[in-house]
């Protein structure tokens, strides 16, 4: 029975979120439980400058002040526009726990969103809102975060961007610097230096050169000595 209820209850959001123009916000359709207690914390961004396109937790603590116990179905939110809070911009995936509290009791879970990648870096406001029910079946709804806060770009571990418009900027400073040079040169305003070839100084040689050095001590020289005592 709380699975049907709790799947008819998503059924209503999704409607409602699918003609939001002309619906209520599904986040204010039904009342709180003044005996549930809300708090939260932001352990990733206690600053509320949430990344576009990237993971925001929230964790909600619920505290039980009354006698009824109660069942948390569903955690949902949206993102909407700070001037018209009926302008929603982004309505964020549902998620669903079965988390029960007794009287007296507390309870901590934790809530995932993403905002849109393609959202522009400026001032949103994010609803937040717990749904749960009685033991008699009757369906509440507190908003423990309904704030505003700053979407900024993601951090990129490389920004390829700005390598890219560094380089372009690189090589049209070397571009103006080569037309700046060959235009001055064109000018006769500057000659361009001639390499200087650099001359190895040549030992010169002193006296007569033996070309027979080199088979002086061999078997040839032996027979050369021979052979020319023989002719004379």
């Amino acid at each position: 029975m709380g699975r049907m209820s709790m799947l008819a209850l998503a059924l209503v959001l999704g409607a409602c979120a699918y003609a939001q123009e002309q619906a209520q916000h599904p986040l204010t359709n039904m009342p709180p439980s003044g005996s549930v207690q809300t708090a939260f914390i932001l352990p990733s961004f206690p600053d509320k400058k949430f990344p576009a396109g990237g993971l925001v937790d929230v964790v909600v603590g619920l505290h039980n002040e009354g006698s009824e116990t109660y069942n948390v179905s569903l955690i949902a939110g949206s993102l909407n526009s700070p001037a018209d809070f009926s302008l929603h911009v982004q309505n964020f995936s549902m998620a669903a726990y079965g988390e029960v509290i007794g009287p007296g009791e507390e309870a901590s879970l934790t809530y995932k969103f993403v905002p849109d990648a393609r959202l522009s870096p400026r001032d949103f406001v994010v609803a937040l809102t717990t749904f749960y029910t009685d033991s008699k079946g009757q369906w509440y709804s507190t908003t423990f975060f309904n704030q505003t806060v700053d979407i900024v770009e993601q951090k990129k571990l490389v920004d390829w961007e700005l390598i890219m418009l560094v380089g372009l900027f690189a090589a049209i400073l070397l571009g103006l610097a080569y037309w700046a040079y060959t235009t001055v040169v064109s000018w006769g305003w500057l000659k361009p230096q001639k390499k200087r070839t650099k001359r190895v100084p040549v030992a010169k040689q002193q006296g007569p050169v033996d070309h027979d050095e080199w088979v002086k001590g061999t078997p040839y020289d032996t027979f050369r000595k021979r052979n020319t005592a023989a002719k004379k």
